[in-house]
């Protein structure tokens, strides 16, 4: 979506990538088919036997439960469950350091 980690907002850096919350809320919801996200993103999933890989873990179509793809890049449904778990994690560390 064009969400950089320096945007302020909630956000998962990777190997060369990276995902904000929207783009990881969006990608769930894809995983069982297409959806826009708020940023007008297009998630839809790929075909099993599709050249993609993710672009977190760079495992192929064929190795994971479920891939989405948005533009160029690609998410498998474990890396998005891992994106989803240090998001609620950062979540809970802000809200106790404002507590």
């Amino acid at each position: 979506c064009g969400t950089e980690r320096r945007d302020d907002l909630p956000f998962v850096p990777g190997p060369g990538v990276g995902i904000c919350e929207g783009c990881v809320n969006a990608g769930e919801s894809a995983i069982d088919g297409g959806y826009r996200g708020q940023s007008g993103v297009f998630f839809s999933r790929v075909d099993p036997n599709a050249k993609e890989h993710c672009a977190f873990c760079k495992k192929s179509a064929r190795q994971v439960n479920r891939l989405v793809i948005a533009d160029e890049n690609a998410v498998c449904d474990e890396c998005l469950g891992r994106c989803r778990s240090i998001l609620t994690r950062k979540a809970a560390a802000e809200a106790e350091r404002t507590a």
